[in-house]
């Protein structure tokens, strides 16, 4: 319900079609920026009423038109937001949950990992991965635009502040690890972000990515797989080549692919293979062949370093 009034707030919706009113709106790409080339892209259980296009350059998909900044803003930090959020987070964050994703990006930093590790998570929500990584011996800070998040992370003892991931919120800090774990996609800017990033990380340092999978196999078979997902929230969906291109053409070289649903089951293929690389790239590869042909690939992840300049 709350979102429902979220939602009439910045849209109108008839017969179905949902449009974004002209003084919340903002039109283009959100790697590619405005007056790109883009193509009409329809997935009715994603797009809920709203134009989604697909930008001709990069790949990515999104609403057209969409929230403008000063709009994500006020629907990321108003009281309706806070309060469903807030109501959400009922206890302590487990970090078993986390725990195989961080032993991947582990084991992709190689001797990169130390104790002491200075990671940043963009997108901290109720702390889950902050968790997982304090658990691992890591030093982690945690930034969230959403303030209910940071208040919960606090409760929990973690290093946590309010904030969009933007350019004047950091001055000399340096981190060796940043994690977008289900974040990328709900900024505005997705070029300004990986560009901060790339200024935040130490030359040795990793980037970790991950999202949903709009071209997936549970995105166009499952009408479950969109759950929970808004286009307006959250205002740009990725596919495995989009993610790519932008990191790329962001400076990043891409260090690994994990493209399993399931971290567990990612991690026990790449531990089955032990030190064998070409038979955990086979490994790899069949699992996600497989994975894609039952639907169970809705999300995946990368690993990305930061190029020389």
């Amino acid at each position: 319900m709350r979102k429902r009034e979220l939602d009439r707030h910045y849209c109108d919706r008839v017969d179905g079609v949902v449009t974004v009113r002209s003084e919340h709106a903002w039109a283009g790409c959100p790697f590619c920026g405005p007056g790109g080339r883009s193509v009409a892209y329809a997935l009715p259980a994603l797009s809920r009423g709203l134009a989604l296009v697909r930008c001709a350059d990069c790949g990515l998909v999104y609403a057209q038109p969409r929230l403008s900044r000063q709009a994500l803003d006020e629907r990321a930090t108003c009281d309706l937001h806070l309060q469903y959020y807030g109501e959400s987070f009922t206890g302590p964050a487990d970090p078993a949950s986390s725990a195989p994703e961080v032993a991947l990006i582990r084991q992709a930093m190689g001797a990169a990992w130390r104790p002491g590790l200075r990671a940043l998570e963009v997108g901290c929500s109720d702390g889950t991965m902050l968790a997982a990584l304090a658990a691992a011996g890591v030093q982690a800070t945690g930034v969230d635009a959403n303030a209910a998040s940071i208040a919960h992370c606090r409760r929990q003892g973690f290093d946590a502040r309010v904030g969009f991931f933007r350019d004047d919120e950091f001055t000399t800090e340096t981190y060796d690890l940043i994690v977008f774990r289900e974040s990328l996609y709900m900024l505005f800017d997705v070029r300004a972000a990986l560009a901060l990033a790339r200024r935040l990380l130490v030359p040795e340092g990793l980037v970790y990515v991950r999202v949903y999978d709009v071209e997936s196999a549970a995105f166009q078979w499952s009408s479950g797989a969109s759950s929970g997902i808004s286009m307006l929230d959250m205002p740009v969906a990725f596919s495995r080549a989009s993610l790519d291109r932008v990191l790329r053409a962001a400076g990043f070289s891409i260090v690994s692919r994990i493209s399993a649903n399931d971290p567990w089951l990612a991690a026990a293929v790449f531990g089955a293979a032990g030190g064998f690389p070409l038979a955990r790239r086979i490994l790899a590869k069949v699992g996600s062949t497989v994975l894609k042909g039952i639907g169970r690939t809705r999300n995946f992840a990368m690993l990305a370093r930061p190029e020389a300049a």
